[in-house]
């Protein structure tokens, strides 16, 4: 019976453009599975009690429709009248929600789907995706922290208030203003005593939130408004208190990796709800677990479920884009504006009459994909606004399917034989509306000390683990230099370079002989001279340091391994590295690094003065931290390293280390 109608439905209107364009494909016929059975209709059309229209606005048909679609699947639930095919057995059994998919066009009436389906004790699971950040806790969770942010955003403080954080109702909120004349918080005014109480809290976390993290006081928002304990109390609680956790856990996440105060994580927050990609693929399995899934149709390309519901197709989409593209003239217009003020681009109507078919050819594809998600039964709620005629939006292509779907049934055991019914849903119980809070006895509350309590103690004690296991994790990997990476390097005794007295002015001497040598051409030893003065001069040494400076680096680069470089053709100063090792980081900056056929060659230079052995004493204390660099270059780069080089410029005396190294 699907199969039949979704080529009824399509065949005739799912047609290539008469204009030649490409972007609709010709119908081509289905052809079903299996034979229909008579165990249950194929198609089932859910129609307001008595068939007529009830809801004057979208949304009020939104809220109506969910709550028939809820109480539809909680009888078939309960009362087994809904069959499905159980593979498994190859005989028919009654639908379970693990059976059942609500598919929507877009997340529009997702909201009021979850408020119906909590009220009927429905289980339901929403794919993810963007949807977590168009949840209502998240949403009045970044009210509260933008007016935290910023109390000179009345957009923002008004939300803060109206949120369940702060719970203001509007009558205070404009008291207060036309009482105090403003709504910042930091001007000190007082009015109404809800909104002054309010006010109180906002002003204290906006002065804690200087230099300090931005999830430490989303953290403080939390636990000073109490909201964890407010959403917990909620129908699904427990998704909004983990949901509330998690807008916490992000911005900790986001500080493991770089700082980010509480103004950029309101504007990240903010981006990503509005640029956040709508669809991805879907991690839903096609079977099993006990609960209806929420997804678009986006979501369901591949999937199949027994029981699939198509939810609000009578929502139209009628507002003109601002900006029309068509790609295959590669041209773009758009307009400024509405009515006859407007302004357009001369192109615009008739580039946007274009894209009016392109939508329209889009929502029939979209249309076929929901359709042919359902195997055992499809579920279609006929809801519209009154006046609608009922053939608004996409059920307007479905008209047909009405048509041969006969009178209305009120329950679907009169409905064995037909293949597609109408259900009046007057015959469900619709009077069940969203689930209250719960509610404790507030005389034995507040006679009660809550500091005293055995709950209370085990917050404190889980909070105390938590923290220190945080801590532990967020504790960055130790960064450490190549000198430092071994033993040897460790625990050798320093060298005061070129001997004069003190170390730093070793140090400096040392500095400048390496900034020297990593500016002066290999093949012009002559211009060590100059270099070397000029570098002296900025960093306040005398003439002398920078003859001795010169002095060194033209012989060095006579030496055998400086002349290889020089012949190599592909010689590289000073170059950086950062690599993960032993637990830990690795960073540091190698002398010079030349590539020879049969590999890389590292150098690294040493200013160290020399005794009457030789660099043969010295060899020891370097060894390490030479062959650290060749396996730190060889990981980063990816190439092994054949050579290291230590390179004592006093003499000049190089001193290969033993490799390859990869």
């Amino acid at each position: 019976a699907i199969v039949a109608e979704v080529n009824a439905t399509f065949d005739g209107i799912m047609v290539p453009p008469e204009d030649g364009r490409k972007y609709q494909p010709a119908y081509e016929s289905l052809s079903p599975a299996r034979a229909d059975t008579d165990a249950a209709p194929g198609v089932v059309l859910l129609m307001p009690p008595g068939g007529a229209p009830q809801g004057e606005s979208v949304e009020e048909v939104r809220v109506e429709e969910a709550r028939a679609v809820a109480a539809f699947l909680a009888e078939a639930r309960d009362g087994g009248s809904l069959r499905v095919w159980d593979r498994g057995k190859d005989s028919w059994r009654p639908a379970g929600l693990g059976d059942m998919a609500v598919l929507f066009r877009r997340t529009a009436a997702l909201e009021a789907y979850e408020d119906a389906l909590s009220a009927y004790d429905l289980e339901f699971r929403v794919a993810g995706g963007r949807r977590f950040y168009a949840r209502r806790e998240v949403r009045e969770l970044s009210a509260v922290l933008a007016a935290v942010d910023d109390p000179h955003s009345g957009v923002a403080v008004v939300g803060a208030l109206r949120s369940p954080f702060l719970g203001v109702s509007d009558e205070s909120i404009l008291l207060h203003r036309l009482k105090a004349g403003s709504l910042n918080y930091l001007d000190g005014r007082r009015g109404a005593p809800e909104v002054d109480e309010a006010f109180a809290l906002l002003a204290r976390l906006h002065r804690s939130r200087s230099g300090r993290p931005a999830s430490k006081v989303i953290r403080d928002a939390l636990t000073w408004t109490q909201g964890l304990s407010l959403f917990l109390m909620k129908p699904d609680g427990e998704q909004r208190h983990a949901n509330l956790e998690k807008v916490a856990e992000l911005a900790e996440a986001m500080e493991r990796t770089e700082p980010i105060s509480l103004g950029g994580f309101v504007r990240w927050l903010a981006d990503v709800s509005e640029l956040s990609p709508e669809e991805e693929e879907s991690p839903l399995s096609e079977e099993g677990g006990e609960f209806v899934r929420l997804l678009t149709i986006h979501k369901a390309k591949g999937l199949e479920f027994p029981v699939t519901v198509l939810a609000d197709l009578s929502a139209g989409d009628n507002k003109p884009d601002a900006m029309v593209v068509d790609r295959a003239e590669e041209r773009l217009e758009f307009r400024i504006g509405g009515g006859e003020n407007g302004l357009r681009t001369l192109g615009y109507e008739e580039l946007n009459a274009l894209e009016k078919e392109r939508k329209r050819a889009e929502s029939l594809r979209l249309l076929y994909v929901g359709m042919t998600r359902a195997r055992d039964a499809l579920v279609v709620p006929w809801f519209v606004k009154k006046g609608d005629a009922g053939q608004a939006g996409l059920l307007a292509h479905l008209a047909g399917v009405r048509e041969r779907a006969g009178e209305p049934v009120r329950s679907l055991a009169e409905a064995r034989g037909r293949t597609v019914v109408p259900f009046d849903t007057g015959a469900l119980e619709l009077g069940r509306g969203p689930k209250r809070p719960l509610r404790v006895d507030t005389e034995r509350a507040l006679a009660m000390d809550p500091a005293g309590t055995r709950a209370a103690a085990e917050l404190a004690e889980w909070n105390a683990r938590r923290e220190a296991r945080a801590a532990e994790l967020h504790r960055p990997a130790p960064i450490r230099t190549p000198s430092g990476a071994e033993e040897q390097a460790a625990a050798a005794p320093a060298s005061g370079g070129r001997g004069r007295p003190g170390e730093a002015a070793g140090l400096e001497f040392g500095s400048l002989v390496h900034a020297v040598m990593e500016r002066v051409d290999f093949g012009n030893p002559g211009g060590a001279g100059a270099i070397a003065a000029a570098l002296a001069r900025t960093a306040g040494l005398p003439v002398s340091a920078a003859n001795e400076a010169a002095d060194l680096v033209a012989r060095a680069l006579a030496s055998p391994v400086m002349r290889r470089a020089a012949a190599s053709g592909r010689a590289f100063r000073e170059v950086p590295f950062c690599v993960a090792s032993g637990g830990g980081i690795v960073e540091g900056r190698s002398d010079l690094v030349f590539e020879e056929p049969e590999g890389l060659v590292v150098v690294d230079y040493k200013s160290d003065t020399l005794t009457e052995g030789g660099a043969a004493e010295l060899v020891e204390r370097y060894r390490g931290q030479a062959e650290a660099y060749a396996r730190a270059l060889s990981q980063a780069i990816g190439k092994p390293v054949k050579e290291a080089v230590l390179l004592f410029l006093r003499g000049p005396e190089e001193v290969p280390i033993s490799g390859p190294h990869t």
